[in-house]
């Protein structure tokens, strides 16, 4: 949460942390996660359903999810299930990962967590939470292999400057 405070990247540190947690958690299993593209891609224009993909021979429905910093407004609900009705009948819900409720300021929820609209579900869960939550889950071993993955995100020459420098100052 810190890297991601201090060295948002445009959306990109969270989006990099989320789906490094997923691959980490589905890993040795079949599922199939994919990083749709950089979070300064908007779904429509970039043509994909969500942020991240998760799918796996055990379900039918492809799962998606959006991960964002930013506040969540009924345009970005509008865009997100334009984008997921666009991309075909594999998927009925967005899985939101977010800062909740501080995002969501607007929306008219049924509950604290749960928006339906054009036929897509959207659930909204805390990113800190989230990231507690996953981090517990996956175990001392599979933790060390999720800092890894982050490591390799760090070092690449395409991650921005600043994320490198936040993450030396966290890491010394």
């Amino acid at each position: 949460m810190r890297l991601i405070e201090l060295a948002p990247d445009s959306g990109n540190t969270a989006q990099t942390v989320v789906h490094a947690a997923l691959l980490t958690l589905y890993e040795g299993t079949e599922a199939k996660i994919a990083d749709l593209g950089r979070a300064s891609e908007t779904n429509l224009t970039s043509k994909k359903p969500a942020d991240i993909s998760v799918s796996a021979p055990w379900s039918t429905r492809l799962q998606l999810y959006e991960v964002t910093t930013k506040t969540i407004d009924a345009n970005r609900l509008r865009d997100s299930d334009e984008s997921v009705l666009a991309y075909g009948n594999e998927a009925n819900c967005v899985t939101w990962i977010c800062r909740n409720p501080e995002n969501l300021h607007g929306l008219a929820l049924t509950d604290s967590t749960l928006l339906s609209s054009a036929g897509i579900r959207h659930e909204f869960i805390d990113l800190h939470t989230w990231l507690l939550i996953t981090m517990e889950l996956l175990g001392s071993q599979r933790r060390d292999r999720y800092f890894a993955i982050l490591v390799r995100y760090i070092d690449d020459g395409q991650t921005d400057r600043v994320v490198k420098e936040a993450w030396a100052e966290l890491h010394p």
